[in-house]
């Protein structure tokens, strides 16, 4: 079997048993109760599921989710496809992780882009395919979320809330009374993971599409782009207590260490941007700041509904 295939099979299977978790959970709500596995399934608090049920149900997080992954990679292969070049189809990464079940997807890319609008467009082309699919996925999961009341009591994690999360929220949900919070779908979460993941990919840092984009457009100035979204970073983790950004920014710099801080240049370096790249760079800045989140993803308590 082909090894790209075999590795989005085994991703399916993965993201779908997170979504199954993810489902479960949503099922729930609020309420807290003591999680039993068992050889049939789930229960918990009076709620039982069936393996295959959950398996079901998972389908409501990994589709939407895997279209967003599937979207920003292939965004990028039929960018460098157009302009003759041979990236690798992409490689999905399963892994098992609670909440999302994987770690992303990536292409590999070998050799020297042409240009710095070749190298604009493949790296512009995964966060505007992607960017797209998270916001229909987050604007759909938003129509089954339910506003609920919180228990007295209530431990659990925090999710960010960007600029766009919070619009399609108002619009969609509407105002929330004092007491109560949104019990987001598995949909909707795997529309706010692709906020997320778009924001990740746009810090203009190295390889990552952001720092492709930075450098396309001021190119060696964007050296100091890549120190101010490290120490941003750094302070988000410090001073916000952002812990959620540690595994990444060691994963960045596994990456810089590996292939240098400054991004390499492009065969001829001297051809600009025409203004058509330059709006859609600023088009890209400006759904960066939408999905930007400092804090992605924090421990809360809450006592007495507050």
């Amino acid at each position: 079997m082909n090894r790209h295939l075999a590795l989005f099979l085994l991703t399916v299977l993965t993201c779908t048993a997170a979504g199954g978790l993810n489902y479960f959970s949503f099922a729930l709500g609020f309420s807290q109760a003591e999680l039993i596995v068992g050889w049939h399934g789930l229960a918990a608090n009076g709620l039982r599921m069936s393996w295959l049920e959950l398996a079901r149900h998972g389908l409501w997080f990994s589709v939407p989710f895997l279209s967003f992954l599937t979207a920003h990679e292939f965004g990028h292969y039929f960018a460098a496809r157009w302009h003759g070049l041979r990236p690798s189809l992409p490689y999905y990464l399963p892994a098992p992780l609670p909440m999302t079940g994987s770690l992303g997807a990536v292409i590999v890319f070998r050799g020297q882009f042409p240009n710095r609008r070749v190298l604009f467009d493949f790296a512009a082309g995964g966060p505007l395919a992607g960017f797209v699919v998270a916001v229909i996925a987050l604007a759909s999961g938003l129509a089954w979320s339910p506003a609920e009341k919180l228990p007295e009591k209530f431990v659990g994690d925090w999710l960010g809330e960007p600029l766009l999360f919070q619009w399609l929220m108002h619009a969609i949900v509407g105002p929330v009374r004092d007491g109560w919070s949104v019990n987001l779908h598995p949909t909707a979460f795997a529309g706010w993971l692709g906020l997320l993941f778009t924001m990740m990919n746009l810090v203009p840092i190295s390889q990552l599409d952001g720092g492709h984009i930075a450098y396309a457009t001021i190119r060696r100035r964007s050296r100091w782009l890549t120190v101010a979204g490290l120490a941003m970073l750094a302070f988000f983790i410090v001073w916000l207590h952002a812990y959620s950004w540690s595994l990444w920014v060691v994963l960045l710099l596994v990456i810089i260490r590996l292939v240098g801080w400054e991004h390499p240049a492009s065969v001829d370096d001297e051809l600009p941007l025409d203004p058509i790249r330059i709006a859609l760079a600023i088009v890209l800045l400006a759904i960066f700041v939408v999905c930007f989140m400092p804090v992605p993803l924090s421990p809360i308590e809450l006592i007495g509904g507050h």
